[in-house]
């Protein structure tokens, strides 16, 4: 039977007592998750054709020091084309202004010499959304040039213009060029029209990073010059 409260008597020792064992630390709060979202205007992909181009990663509240790839919705994902989006990417070449119904069956030849491979190192690349090309683009080596590359096509659905598009797939491009390392892959140029209905295209090249390379005079047509726009890969 323990004495009355007042009563009980403490022996302290010279010789201070260690615990057997460290106290527990306190287990840390849980972190709350966070959504970093890299905004459109400045994509930046690493990632093979197969790849989702732009990915939500969120911290796990169970262990704040790791990561894990949470792909978005409907997040438009570049690839290689296949021939099942042929027709699709010529649609996008009408609607998008860079071909009229009569000259889009120019298409058909790099098309068919991409999916045979009788076009060595030529690729046509699709960004799907829902389940269909978004967006379509053609490069390929420049010939008699340096590792030099060409991209001699790109068009954007005009239902998906100034959404962020054309932006991923030019730096997807960028990305897989790089990839390849200055041994293959040295210089990016781009060529378009001066026309004023070209204007918002050639300040499009400017804002990522592409430089006014040349003019060639009355190119296209009568007051209609061909405009070199040029990158540096290395």
């Amino acid at each position: 039977m323990l004495a009355p409260e007042s009563s009980v008597l403490l022996e302290v020792s010279a010789v201070p007592v260690l615990p057997d064992e460290p106290e527990p630390e306190p287990e840390p709060e849980p972190v709350p998750a966070e959504v970093f979202e890299p905004p459109v205007d400045d994509v930046v992909l690493v990632a093979t054709a197969h790849h989702v181009a732009s990915m939500c990663w969120r911290a796990s509240p169970q262990d704040a020091t790791s990561r894990i790839v949470v792909p978005m919705p409907n997040t438009p994902t570049p690839r290689d084309a296949t021939r099942r989006d042929q027709e699709a990417i010529k649609q996008l070449a009408v609607a998008s202004g860079l071909f009229s119904s009569d000259e889009v069956s120019f298409l058909d030849e790099p098309l068919e010499g991409f999916f045979d491979g009788s076009l060595q190192g030529h690729r046509w690349l699709v960004l799907e959304a829902d389940g269909h090309p978004q967006a379509a683009a053609y490069l390929a080596p420049e010939p008699f040039a340096d590792r030099m590359w060409n991209l001699y096509f790109i068009a954007v659905d005009p239902a998906a213009q100034g959404g962020g598009s054309g932006t991923t797939m030019v730096a997807f491009i960028e990305s897989q060029l790089r990839a390849l390392g200055p041994e293959l892959a040295r210089t990016l140029i781009v060529e378009t029209s001066s026309t004023d209905a070209f204007a918002s295209t050639r300040a499009f090249y400017e804002r990522r990073g592409f430089e006014e390379e040349a003019r060639i005079r009355q190119f296209y047509g009568p007051d209609d010059h061909k405009v070199v726009f040029w990158k540096s890969l290395v």
